[in-house]
């Protein structure tokens, strides 16, 4: 019986195994993985249930020492231990809007929070130590505006510092001040061009100097800290057009390697993009369902920029070699769709993968 297992394992792992074709030393190369089917995933490490069925859940984030992440569902943000199985520490609830980014500060005892809300605003707190428990304590709050708060972004060198995305712009703020946050820069896709684009994603670059976004015109954007406008965007050359789009469909999520070696874009078309940092498309990697049902919500990469993670619409959550460009295999499956994924590193430096869904779950796998 052991015996039997063990084959059937090593079976279905070498079948989820891409095939290389030969193609034209000038081409773009693509790379495919296997698809799977809902009775032949993997069993999680461990999940928990955070809402019902309707309830958006996502979790935004690890600590920098893998000891919490963030999970949210509608207007609560909630703080999980790990630890060998994930215990609610804290729920910090009854938020004026449903929350739509989250992130770390930076760590300390309390772990400060910054959230942004669906109703435009932007929220830091933490909890302090009472006596019987704790209670939240909200440091800084600021209503930015009316149009939501899509993405959060800390800067890598100064943690009292964030990049948001809302609609059409990016906005720089000062988050740590004695009563409220400050504005200090408003970016925008082009001079004197009228953006029709949501910026769904954005990640500053190691050093703090640039920044990419990736949007609903199918566009990655480079952007410079220091320049209003953005620098330029990523052009795949298969597609049509004198400067054709990054992708052939939306681009909901990107992700700069630790070292800007590279980026990665996930899009509606449900193709992965690894661009270098000038724009050149390096190489795509397909798996991932086209629409309706496959693009491509969320990309996290390990720290080593070896390994990339995604999540779909498809209810796929997929690993793929980024330093060898190859598709690699299928980790997990959200009945409904994956909103989120992050890595995990375990206490023997072990990877694994979290991840949240349209079922209001949160998983927690091993990379294959």
């Amino acid at each position: 019986m052991k015996k039997t297992i063990t084959i059937m394992i090593c079976f279905s792992i070498a079948s989820l195994f891409m095939t290389l074709s030969c193609m034209d030393e000038n081409e773009i190369p693509e790379y495919n993985s296997g698809i799977g089917d809902q009775t032949g995933y993997p069993a999680p490490v461990w999940e928990v249930y955070l809402g019902s069925y309707s309830e958006p859940c996502n979790v935004w984030c690890v600590d920098v020492n893998n000891e919490y992440f963030l999970a949210s569902g509608n207007n609560a943000v909630r703080h999980w231990f790990i630890g060998f199985y994930p215990q609610l520490k804290r729920t910090t609830g009854g938020l004026s809007g449903d929350v739509l980014s989250a992130a770390f500060v930076y760590p300390n005892q309390q772990y400060p929070i910054l959230v942004g809300q669906e109703d435009g605003y932007l929220l830091r707190f933490r909890w302090i130590p009472i006596m019987g428990g704790e209670k939240r304590d909200t440091l800084n709050i600021k209503k930015t505006g009316e149009i939501p708060i899509h993405a959060i972004d800390v800067s890598n060198s100064d943690p009292q510092k964030c990049l948001i995305a809302r609609y059409d712009t990016v906005e720089y703020w000062q988050t740590v001040l004695p009563k409220e946050f400050e504005k200090l820069k408003t970016y925008t896709i082009e001079q004197g061009v009228e953006s029709n684009t949501y910026i769904w994603s954005i990640d500053f670059c190691s050093g703090d100097q640039y920044f990419i976004t990736g949007g609903f015109d199918k566009n990655v954007y480079k952007w410079n800290i220091s320049v209003q406008y953005s620098l330029f965007h990523f052009e795949d050359h298969s597609l049509e057009g004198l400067h054709p789009p990054s992708h052939k469909d939306r681009v909901r999520s990107v992700k700069v390697a630790s070292n800007s070696s590279f980026v990665l874009s996930g899009g509606n078309d449900g193709k992965l993009k690894k661009w270098d940092l000038n724009g050149n498309l390096i190489c795509t990697f397909n798996g991932h369902s086209d629409r309706p049902y496959g693009f491509i919500s969320s990309i996290t990469i390990t720290d080593d920029n070896c390994t990339a993670v995604t999540g779909g619409d498809d209810g796929e959550i997929r690993v793929w070699d980024v330093q060898n460009n190859n598709a690699f295999a299928i980790a997990g499956f959200h009945v409904g769709g994956v909103h989120s994924v992050a890595i995990l590193k375990g206490a023997s430096g072990t990877n694994y993968i979290l991840s949240s869904g349209a079922d209001g779950k949160v998983k927690c796998w091993n990379i294959p």
